[in-house]
């Protein structure tokens, strides 16, 4: 039992300290590489509203623009 325990420390250790030196794939900047810049004017979509009323962006869009998050579920 308490040489498996070591080997675990071991293990543990090693571990940490590689992940120490490597950069985390987590650490990218993802702000400034992903999807189009702030401002930038989406496509003209069009779609059916919960009515069946063609509805386009524009027309959602106020007098202060309007924001669309689009999110990607985590579960495929």
């Amino acid at each position: 039992m308490r040489g498996d325990r070591v080997v675990l420390k071991r293990g543990l250790f090693m571990l940490l300290t590689l992940m120490c030196f490597i950069k985390p794939v987590w650490a990218v900047d993802h702000g400034t590489s992903w999807g189009p810049d702030v401002g930038t004017k989406a496509v003209e979509v069009a779609a059916h509203d919960q009515t069946g009323s063609p509805r386009i962006l524009s027309d959602l869009a106020g007098e202060q623009g309007l924001l669309l998050l689009l999110s990607r579920s985590v579960v495929w």
